[in-house]
């Protein structure tokens, strides 16, 4: 991990934590372990420097992929897919370049360098991927020199040589996933009818004990309602109707409404801010009171005006507000919207508050707002504004000694939004950024129809009865900005960083007669079911004998149960 401490207006000094041990390799169903037929970015991790400082740090190759070096910027040219060499291979790989070769080295201890495509005995293009004991970074073994030191992908200390060779130390590299071709996760809309829901928060209503506990509201509109249940990856939100009642004070009467979110009060009290664009066109927040409990969708009470939340020659506005409890207090975070006046960077902010019903505004502000988090040093955060960066969507939860800080980056309804997170052992921060995005378009797969989910993001988190924790983000299927919710898992490693988990068929395993043989899994849309396709004839070990075998199913990871390809998973 890098250390942060670079601030374009110096107001902050942003740290970024190295993890204390790795249990990436522990947690299956995330491609921040390395997967078969996956295609990833490798990032330098130059120590104590924070992007764009030494910007060249991305494994490069030339549009000949005859040349290896740390170039600049991440495209096509940085694209690397991991090949197993064979099936029965563990954390053993080929690396493929976007032309077809595969990065090699010299077995000899005398050469250090690296290249591609070698057709000599004496070159070998099998490494080992081991992880560094921090989250997402790797080093990469040239297994075939086990008895050099030299052994290891390296880079040099100084940022103004970009070479690559094979060394001992400066071997850490970040990775980062670009794309899963063969054998996408599938996820599932969350909505009972498929309706979209940009920006979703989810929370627990404590006043629903017997009923569908699990309530979720989107941005726009008079602010759509579902409930549920349950909470999973498989489970629906039902529509029950707008959240909004009328008349609406003029400061909220514009229906291009933002990011909402409620907080329970207890006793069928509930409080809703979200954000609504002034006569400026310039959104601001304020609250929405219901005192009959969440069924009966009556939020009409709505506080006076917007928030004045004290932020000086704040002329872009203030949006995305999340409220957070926290040892008998309550915060509120929110974005200030930086990007609408042009700015390179944007804000998080939080203020501790009191809730008072009978108040006309609702809220009062306790103390002065903290500044805890801006949108620079990661490479992968863009923006509206050219050559500037993006956060917005503050999220907050406790686990354990740390505050999570979950932050939507980047342009919505584009392949570049993502959902990032930092950490900090204090509510006030200082908060370090983990380097790799939480979720991002490379780390999920497909729609139920099979197309690309892009920029997922604006995430929501929630426990389940058992306290497992989910989450709720956002992403169109396709590029059409047509935004749905999708719900998954979220596991912590063993250095405490979370992690998005949805099922693989990596347990999946096909038995030969004399052996077995690891099985990736394929699908076909037929009559609009997803069925099985590898029920199939293959070859046993001795390549003799050919018999039908059946391997996993995609959705839940468990063996078919008949050899017949018409089985539906």
């Amino acid at each position: 991990m890098l250390i942060s401490n670079f601030s374009p207006v110096n107001i902050t000094a942003l740290m970024m934590q190295a993890a204390q041990a790795s249990s990436a390799a522990a947690i299956t169903g995330t491609l921040y372990n390395p997967q078969h037929g996956s295609t990833y970015y490798f990032e330098a991790q130059h120590s104590n420097a924070v992007w764009p400082e030494c910007n060249y740090r991305f494994v490069s190759y030339t549009g000949t992929c005859d040349t290896l070096d740390l170039w600049q910027g991440a495209g096509a040219n940085q694209e690397i897919t991991l090949r197993a060499p064979t099936d029965n291979d563990v954390d053993v790989w080929k690396l493929e370049t976007d032309c077809g070769l595969f990065i090699d080295y010299s077995k000899s201890c005398n050469n250090i360098d690296i290249g591609t495509g070698s057709k000599s005995a004496d070159n070998s293009d099998i490494w080992r991927l081991l992880p560094s004991g921090n989250f997402a970074e790797w080093h990469f073994e040239a297994i075939n020199r086990s008895e050099c030191q030299d052994r290891f992908l390296t880079f040099n200390s100084d940022c103004n040589v970009h070479t690559l060779v094979l060394g001992d130390i400066n071997r850490a590299f970040l990775m980062h996933p670009v794309k899963t071709v063969d054998n996408p996760v599938v996820h599932h809309i969350a909505t009972s009818d498929n309706q979209g829901c940009a920006d979703p928060f989810v929370w627990k209503d404590p006043d629903d004990i017997v009923g569908a506990p699990y309530k979720m509201i989107c941005t726009g509109g008079d602010i759509s309602l579902y409930s549920s249940g349950l909470i999973g990856r498989k489970d629906s939100f039902t529509y029950d109707g707008v959240m909004l009642g009328n008349p609406k004070p003029d400061w909220a009467s514009n229906s291009n409404r933002w990011a909402p979110e409620n907080i329970p009060l207890g006793n069928g009290k509930n409080l809703a801010i979200f954000s609504s664009p002034q006569l400026n066109g310039v959104h601001r927040l304020g609250a929405v009171m219901s005192v009959e409990g969440v069924g009966d969708r009556k939020w009409t009470t709505y506080s006076a005006s917007t928030f004045a939340l004290g932020i000086p020659n704040n002329d872009g506005g203030d949006i995305d507000a999340h409220f957070f409890k926290d040892n008998g207090k309550i915060y509120i975070l929110w974005k200030t919207d930086d990007n609408v006046v042009g700015m390179p960077y944007t804000r998080l902010w939080i203020n501790e508050v009191s809730i008072s019903l009978e108040d006309a505004d609702f809220l009062q502000l306790i103390g002065e707002p903290v500044m805890i988090l801006d949108s620079t040093a990661l490479w992968w955060i863009d923006s509206w504004v050219n050559g500037g960066s993006l956060i917005e969507g503050p999220q907050l939860i406790k686990k354990d000694a740390y505050y999570y800080l979950f932050f939507a980056a980047g342009k919505y309804c584009q392949p570049s939004y993502a959902q990032g997170v930092a950490r900090s052992m204090s509510i006030f921060g200082p908060y370090s950024k983990l380097g790799v995005p939480f979720l991002s378009t490379g780390t999920v797969g497909v729609g139920s129809n099979g197309d690309k989910l892009i920029g997922p993001g604006h995430a929501s988190f929630v426990q389940d009865q058992a306290g497992t924790w989910f989450s709720i983000f956002h992403a169109s299927e396709g590029l059409n900005c047509n935004r749905h919710p999708y719900v998954e898992k979220l596991l912590w490693t063993d250095d405490n960083w979370p992690v998005i988990v949805t099922p693989t068929c990596s347990d999946g395993v096909v038995k030969f007669k004399q052996g077995s043989k690891n099985r990736s899994c394929k699908w076909v849309n037929k009559k609009q079911q997803r069925i099985n396709k590898h029920c199939a004839k293959e070859k046993t070990w001795e390549g003799g004998e050919v018999k039908l075998l059946c391997s996993v199913c995609c959705e839940t990871c468990s063996k078919c149960t008949t050899n017949k390809c018409s089985r539906k998973c």
